[in-house]
């Protein structure tokens, strides 16, 4: 990874970085509107993903630093695979942070995400909320008890039973497409990565820090270790799942289906929001496994409430 060349000023200590693996036009538009937006107090620089030859155009090499996915395992992390997912979308700020150890702030932006107004808007919203992680759909395990990725959360094999592996509603899932980390959630998390946790980063990064006694709050308002704030009058998104952790189409932040252009209304977060060439390549495969996971997921959720009622 290309970070040393990166030594922040002092006076900037609130990073922004928008993580990306392609550069289309749309995403490159997207990049430039959050470096308009983000305001005069964030740094914002781009991450980008080498793996599949993506180069950087040459007015943005000063503000980019690069990364391989296909060297995660060489970076002294637990890994559950050799490709960026699942589970590894964290690793880059991670190996960011502990490069450029002068941030106190930093915003975690993908690359298929849009705000349809301001970025320091959102930024400035949240200037004061003394979370160490803010994110996006922070969900308990007893409100998704089907959810695919509960079961890839390891603790230290060497440590005695671990709370949160004992009991599920100590476990908590957010999506993390947009996200906040204060240094001590970053450093928090590369110390307990070192000492053997692992998972898929939707599981594992909520659960360790609620369980290292850090603050976790949703942008909506729902908070562990610190107060339940009370949702604006217009959250800046919104989104809803069943129990196996499916969620709806119908929310601005869902995991699926893309689409071409976020929706109409103003100052509100969307994802997934997906060049157009991504979608011409995976449209026909995209709908025919959409299906099928939709398939699956009604059934599991029935299995689960059949036997609920039997027992």
């Amino acid at each position: 990874m290309t970070a040393s060349k990166h030594i922040l000023e002092h006076s900037l200590k609130r990073v922004v970085v928008f993580q990306t693996h392609e550069l289309s036009e749309e995403t490159l538009q997207a990049y430039r509107h959050l470096k308009r937006s983000a305001g005069s107090r964030y740094q914002v620089e781009l991450l980008l993903d080498v793996r599949s030859g993506t180069t950087v155009p040459p007015e943005l090499l000063s503000e980019t630093v690069c990364f391989d996915s296909r060297e995660f395992a060489s970076w002294g992390l637990p890994v559950m695979g050799d490709t960026m997912l699942p589970g590894h979308c964290h690793f880059p700020i991670l190996r960011y942070f502990l490069a450029n150890p002068a941030i106190e702030m930093l915003w975690h932006v993908e690359y298929d995400v849009r705000f349809t107004g301001a970025w320091n808007l959102l930024f400035d919203t949240h200037e004061s909320n003394e979370a160490d992680l803010l994110c996006c759909h922070l969900q308990n395990r007893l409100d998704e008890p089907q959810w695919y990725w509960w079961g890839s959360l390891r603790g230290p094999t060497s440590d005695a039973p671990i709370e949160a592996l004992r009991n599920p509603d100590r476990q908590w899932r957010a999506l993390l497409v947009v996200s906040r980390y204060s240094a001590r959630a970053l450093r928090t998390l590369v110390e307990y990565q070192r000492n053997g946790w692992s998972g898929h980063q939707e599981v594992l990064i909520p659960t360790v820090l609620t369980q290292a006694g850090l603050k976790v709050r949703d942008l909506n308002g729902r908070a562990v270790n610190c107060e339940q704030l009370r949702p604006r009058r217009r959250s800046f998104y919104w989104s809803t799942s069943d129990l196996t952790g499916s969620m709806s189409e119908f929310g601005s932040i869902r995991f699926r289906p893309a689409s071409l252009r976020p929706g109409l209304l103003s100052n509100t977060l969307y994802h997934p929001v997906k060049p157009k060439s991504m979608l011409q390549k995976k449209s026909l495969i995209s709908r025919v496994f959409s299906k099928l996971l939709a398939a699956r997921q009604i059934l599991r959720a029935m299995i689960y409430r059949r036997s609920r009622q039997v027992n």
